[in-house]
């Protein structure tokens, strides 16, 4: 399934030391009872060198340089402790650290670009666990987990969060939300979207998810508007291991899934695999699902640099559901699962593997270089019922006849190859991250007629392959950042961020049209903040960003459209050609601003902040569908979107948490006029935002066994209208 191959050779230069060296050998328990703690996470402080304790909660790290360092040790639950520790020249230095349990979780991630510290971030951040996954994503996927948070709700066309599902942020589509993996960007560069489905299961190799809200606060990827999900893949166990799973549910619902450990080897190696296969039913009429996923994650490392590699990807079929439904029907247990595409059997085959390899250097205990270099792959077909074709929309004469059944195939194929060079750096009361992003994307769809009765078989299928639309698309970005951290005092502590990106559309090669063109955009978008520490339990903070985003290419030319009649969407010069420099969409522009609270203590977590986001030209639903059920755009002159969110977790007794959080919104257009059919102005000045809930709230009980755990979770998600015609 693959069109490219990708050649990637890292030197690994491994310095000589005259010294011996040495180790760290370590044993933690839980403070209060002395018991063992296994599955502890070991780490040596601005190395990559890390261990995990053992079933005697022992572990050892090999190959230590001479010298202090400082050791931090995590296990979830317990408060995260750091120890000091002398290493001398073929010796080892022995630890016993004793952990204090920490009934609110708020875990610490690995602080890099595309990550924050929760307690000295300046932007609104929120956490999910690997624990917290292992709870949460059993079967569902990511975006149902992430619906738990402060301002996100999703949605899913199966019913049942297994096929394609989606996301909101603060009322902003998924669009409009960077998705990052590893620092990798995940968003489609020509529309944008995140196409979860694609790597649907593997929450199953993440060590958490961490949740940005806000605009401005992804380094790599498309600038945020609605905010960032950054996913951290697990590094591979130094405990070796086999673990099989299976799971059943509702809907015929089934999952397997087998998943090895190498456990380390020759100090210095590890390694992770695991393969599963998922089908259901789906709650919706033929809405089934079947993937079959892989997952290979090794890493190498040493005293002064790792190397990990990850690759994952595998097969997916699914029923395809994007078909709404009637109001009326909702109220009906049957209507409600109604899928327009059961009749024409609706359905999709994609495959859309990922491989990437980076490299950490430690030049000095200041400075860190990190080396991404990725490539993906997006293969595949949709077959869907296209009776609303027209003679003239297939390209067919009008002796041609046009069963009811016709069915259409839409091509799809995208390769993308990338590299994100970062160096980190820490001066003391100065540190940041500087690095780039260059990154190619290339893509090719075409449409034909897969089957219809009565039909020549010269206009049909792979043997006719008559194609009504064919064209190739591209994008190429090239980005720069500077990320800078200035401790003020001991409590005072600012950031600046600063982002310049250009980027270069393209249409090419488009068979029938010929409208092949250029487009180029160019965007300085920069982010100050500040926190604050009144005390060790609680903290200020706020920060204001400008952002500036391209629209979709779809926005300004739908290609697979063009046989009825679209054209590319940008000023006409005298002479009726295209001014390709002046496209009728133009990009958003967003000044955002926000400041909030934060107090933790054994007991009780609570994190409020308010938000104003005020645009210019915002890219917002105008009306109508694609061919592939997508919403189509357009500028509104200004809207405004006003908030208040409240995250909080307290301990009633031991064992039984309780969680909340709240988002209460006014979002609203300033200045917008829509055209109808006919071309009438409709003025929604002082409307609701199409698909922005005004209130979101979640809630849960949480109750955790020896071997387990009972959960109660309830939530809501306010009124949210499909067009933008409704007034207060």
């Amino acid at each position: 399934m693959f069109r490219h191959f990708l050649l990637l050779i890292i030197f690994l230069i491994i310095p000589l030391n005259a010294q011996i060296p040495g180790s760290v050998q370590i044993k933690v328990s839980d403070k209060s009872d002395g018991s063992l703690l296994a599955g502890a996470v070991v780490k040596v402080e601005k190395t990559p060198l890390f261990c995990i304790t053992d079933k005697a909660g022992r572990g050892v790290i090999e190959e230590v340089s001479p010298g202090s360092y400082i050791i931090t040790v995590q296990f979830t639950g317990y408060r995260k402790e750091n120890f000091e520790a002398t290493v001398e020249s073929g010796k080892a230095a022995v630890i016993n650290a004793a952990l204090a349990r920490e009934i609110i979780r708020v875990p610490e991630v690995t602080v890099s670009a595309a990550r924050w510290d929760i307690k000295e971030s300046p932007v609104t951040v929120s956490n999910i666990s690997r624990e917290d996954l292992e709870k949460k994503s059993i079967i569902k996927d990511i975006p149902s987990v992430l619906s738990t948070l402060p301002a996100t709700t999703f949605y899913s066309e199966s019913g049942n969060g297994i096929g394609y599902n989606y996301i909101r942020i603060r009322g902003f589509d998924q669009r409009r939300v960077s998705v990052l993996i590893n620092g990798v960007p995940q968003n489609d560069p020509e529309d944008h979207s995140v196409y979860w489905i694609n790597f649907f299961e593997l929450s199953h190799a993440l060590e958490d998810i961490q949740i940005q809200r806000g605009t401005g606060t992804a380094i790599y990827g498309p600038p945020s508007i609605g905010g960032s999900v950054n996913l951290l893949t697990r590094t591979p166990s130094s405990v070796p291991g086999i673990k099989v799973e299976k799971g059943l549910g509702t809907f015929n619902t089934s999952t397997i899934s087998v998943q090895a450990e190498s456990g380390l080897l020759a100090n210095h190696l590890a390694f992770m695999l695991r393969v599963s296969e998922t089908s259901s039913d789906g709650y919706r009429d033929w809405s089934w699902a079947k993937f079959r996923r892989f997952y290979f994650s090794g890493i190498y490392f040493d005293s002064k640099q790792s190397v990990k590699l990850n690759f994952f990807g595998g097969p997916q079929e699914d029923g395809l559901a994007f078909y709404g439904i009637p109001k009326s029907y909702n109220n009906d247990e049957n209507l409600r699962k109604y899928n327009y595409g059961k009749f024409s059997a609706d359905r999709e085959f994609l495959t859309s593997p990922q491989v990437s390899i980076t490299h950490d250097y430690f030049l000095s205990d200041k400075l860190k270089l990190n080396n991404t270099v990725y490539y993906f792959s997006g293969d595949g077909f949709f077959d869907f019922d296209a009776s609303w074709g027209s003679n003239d929309y297939f390209r067919l004469d009008t002796s041609v006849t046009i069963p009811a059944d016709v069915m259409m195939r839409a091509f799809v194929d995208n390769d993308q190859y990338g590299w994100l060079p970062r160096l980190d750096f820490d001066l003391g009361r100065y540190s940041g991250s500087a690095g780039l992003e260059l990154r190619t994307h290339r893509s090719q769809h075409w449409g034909r007629i897969e089957r219809g009765t009565g039909l020549p078989e010269n206009v049909v299928g792979e043997k006719g392959d008559k194609r009504f639309y064919d064209y190739k698309g591209g994008k190429d970005i090239l980005s720069f950042f500077l990320l800078q951290n200035y401790a003020v005092t001991e409590k005072l502590k600012i950031q600046g961020n600063l982002q310049i990106i250009a980027q270069r559309y393209r249409i090419f090669e488009e068979k029938f049209a010929g409208n092949d063109f250029t487009v180029n955009y160019t965007f300085v978008n920069p982010q100050a903040g500040f926190v604050y520490a009144m005390n060790g339990n609680l903290s200020l903070y706020g920060n204001m960003a400008f952002t500036m985003r391209e629209p979709p290419l779809k926005n300004l030319y739908e290609a697979e459209s063009a046989s009825w009649g679209v054209t590319p969407q940008f000023e006409q010069n005298g002479d009726g050609s295209y001014n390709y420099d002046k496209p009728i969409v133009k990009p958003e522009k967003l000044f955002n601003i926000e400041a909030g609270i934060r107090y933790q203590n054994e007991r009780l977590m609570l994190n409020a902040n308010i938000y104003r986001m005020s645009f210019t030209d915002e890219i917002v639903p105008s009306g109508g569908l694609d061919i592939f059920g997508q919403p189509r755009v357009g500028n509104a002159s200004g809207t405004e979107h006003i908030g208040l969110e409240i995250e909080s977790a307290v301990n009633i007794i031991s064992r039984l948490d309780f969680q909340f959080n709240l988002n209460w919104s006014r979002n609203r257009y300033i200045s917008f006029t829509e055209y109808g059919f006919n071309g009438t102005p409709l003025k929604r000045d002082g409307n609701y935002i199409a698909g922005a809930p005004e209130l979101i709230i979640n809630s849960a009980l949480n109750y955790t066994l020896p071997e387990g755990f009972i959960a109660l979770s309830a939530a809501h998600s306010g009124v949210q209208y499909a067009d933008n015609s409704v007034s207060p």
